[in-house]
């Protein structure tokens, strides 16, 4: 099976039902502008943690006061049973050159996955 791609949910002031969709095994990317405001909702209900990671697109990047800095992938334990976790906004370095952020997951049993991101306000 190949990547999924993730549709993000807007939240607004009318209101958002948020659905969630059970974790790919061959990871999930989604469309990530660089300016937005999106934030990714994991939850496990599995009796043991699962790790999300949101890989890295850039080796580097120039930190004003201190030079080039390498970068890392971003790892987030998700607890087990009824763990939950918020992660976001998506920094610019996690995404690429298509305006894609691509995350994996080390087990997927019991661990769904929601993309959102908040309405600017009008």
């Amino acid at each position: 099976m190949a990547e999924t791609t993730i549709t993000k949910q807007v939240i607004s002031m009318a209101g958002a039902a948020p659905s969630f969709a059970a974790a790919n095994a061959d990871g999930s990317r989604f469309a990530c502008p660089t300016n937005s405001r999106l934030y990714l909702h994991i939850k496990n209900t599995n009796g043991s943690t699962r790790n999300v990671t949101i890989l890295k697109q850039q080796a580097s990047a120039l930190v004003p006061g201190y030079g080039p800095v390498t970068l890392a992938n971003f790892q987030v334990t998700i607890p087990i049973t009824t763990g939950e976790r918020l992660i976001g906004p998506i920094p610019p370095a996690c995404v690429d050159s298509e305006g894609y952020a691509h995350i994996t997951f080390d087990a997927v049993t019991d661990l769904t996955i929601g993309l959102f991101e908040l309405a600017a306000v009008a």
